[in-house]
């Protein structure tokens, strides 16, 4: 599924347009009935057409899926990346990567990068994943990993969430965890500033 949402803030970027508020509820499945059904993306309301190099300064996204850039009104397309690296984290662990009980709280939490690769599960999954998490989650947008570099890393990456490919129960025990432990975020769109 990773895979899937890279490839699409691949195209996208490709397009010249950058999504600015990725997170799991703006991908659907076309159909829950297929063993391997299409990924959707949705809601491009916030999306924005880019030209290269160009800097964005209206803070927009969902808190738990905001990158530090966007908290301190200065980005670009690499705020995508951030919000996947996010989504793959929460994908691996069942828990936001930086955390709050209020809005304000998870921007100051996103703004530390604190970034917590060693409390369980993290021992149990390989160092290939972890690398990909720290790379896209790396708080320097310059230095984080493009869309590109993460989809030629998926048979490295995105098979070995259990230090191998994972079978169909274990996937199935993923998703089930995640719907147990995935705190149900404040998506409010905000255009206040972080601080």
């Amino acid at each position: 599924m990773t895979r899937t949402i890279v490839r699409v803030v691949a195209h996208c970027h490709a397009l010249g347009v950058v999504h600015r508020d990725l997170k799991p509820e703006n991908f659907l499945l076309a159909s829950k009935d297929e063993p391997e059904p299409m990924l959707k993306a949705t809601d491009f309301g916030l999306s924005a057409f880019f030209r290269p190099g160009q800097i964005f300064t209206d803070v927009v996204g969902s808190a738990y899926y905001v990158a530090p850039e966007v908290l301190r009104r200065s980005y670009g397309k690499e705020a995508d990346i951030w919000s996947c690296g996010v989504v793959l984290y929460i994908m691996l662990s069942g828990v936001p990567p930086f955390w709050g009980e209020t809005e304000q709280q998870i921007f100051d939490s996103v703004l530390k990068g604190e970034l917590d690769l060693t409390s369980d599960p993290w021992p149990k999954i390989s160092e290939s994943a972890k690398d990909c998490v720290r790379r896209m989650l790396n708080p320097d947008p310059k230095k984080r990993a493009t869309a590109d570099e993460v989809s030629r890393k998926k048979k490295e990456i995105f098979w070995c969430v259990f230090g191998s490919r994972g079978s169909r129960a274990e996937t199935q025990q993923l998703s089930s965890s995640l719907k147990k432990k995935n705190p149900k975020p404040t998506t409010k769109r905000s255009s206040a500033t972080s601080g």
